[in-house]
């Protein structure tokens, strides 16, 4: 059965050497660079076309620039996050932290986070089965081998599995979640409700570790070489979000000019007809 639905304990980020610092990229910036890509390949509009709204970017690319905006949504909601969680992210060169995206250790527990690109896709969850447009993935079987691996390598009790789906047109499942429902089984949830959701982890599972154990589990990881936590990382992950922030904008802003035009050929249609009446 699967559920759908700051840090007090790292170091400072200055108290960690600029030379120590280990260079990470999340999920998110392949996405960002192939968008940026495909938006600075595309021939820029005409100013009439930008007059009239035209979509400032081509077909191919709006997939990605969707599925940019939610990973941006992801990325900052887990680094922003409040006291009672630690970050750790896995080292790009290191090929044994398997599906993860990343590690969260905190007082609700040990959890691995995968995040799941299915922008704009119908996702089912039925038991231990996930699918996308009615296709079967290995998503939650994934998540389970790799959460029940790190059990085993860092030493804990337990390590629970969240999956995060990015942007999906519908996240549904196939019975209601329970409420007695496992950690140790998957969490899956929108990228636009994941704070919600480890603001809720908080709120019901407080002490289940105490501080030392929340502590004892980031140095395991650490000493693996497959983590690093927040602090002693550089996340290039965020580096390109001005531009994105920039294209939004404009995506927004020819969305705008549509519904204007639309409304002034809404309203000269109107007084069309009227007139036609009034003769």
């Amino acid at each position: 059965m699967s559920t759908v639905l700051g840090n007090a304990f790292s170091l400072a980020a200055d108290s960690v050497p600029q030379r120590e610092l280990s260079v990470v990229r999340g999920p998110a910036f392949r996405v960002i660079a192939e968008c940026l890509r495909l938006a600075a390949a595309s021939p820029r509009p005409s100013w009439l076309a930008t007059l009239f709204g035209t979509h400032p970017l081509p077909s191919d690319a709006y997939g990605w620039y969707l599925s940019a905006i939610g990973e941006l949504e992801a990325a900052h909601v887990l680094n922003d996050l409040r006291s009672e969680w630690v970050l750790l992210h896995p080292l790009r060169d290191v090929e044994s932290y398997g599906g993860v995206d990343y590690l969260l250790v905190g007082r609700p527990g040990v959890f691995t986070v995968a995040i799941k690109d299915h922008t704009d896709q119908r996702v089912r969850v039925d038991g231990d089965e996930l699918t996308v447009n009615g296709r079967r993935t290995d998503h939650l079987k994934d998540a389970n081998i790799d959460a029940a691996r790190l059990t085993r390598e860092l030493g804990v009790d337990a390590v629970s599995p969240i999956v995060v789906v990015i942007n999906p047109r519908s996240l549904e499942r196939a019975d209601a979640p329970s409420k007695a429902s496992s950690l140790q089984e998957p969490i899956v949830v929108g990228s636009s409700h994941l704070a919600a959701l480890l603001s809720e982890l908080v709120k019901n599972n407080a002490s289940r570790l105490d501080r030392a154990s929340v502590l004892n589990s980031v140095r395991s990881a650490e000493r693996s070489g497959v983590w690093r936590s927040a602090a002693a990382v550089h996340d290039q992950t965020l580096m390109h979000e001005d531009a994105i922030k920039r294209l939004r904008l404009a995506v927004e802003r020819a969305s705008r000019r549509r519904v204007m035009w639309l409304a002034v050929a809404a309203v000269a249609t109107a007084a069309a007809i009227t007139m036609l009446v009034l003769l």
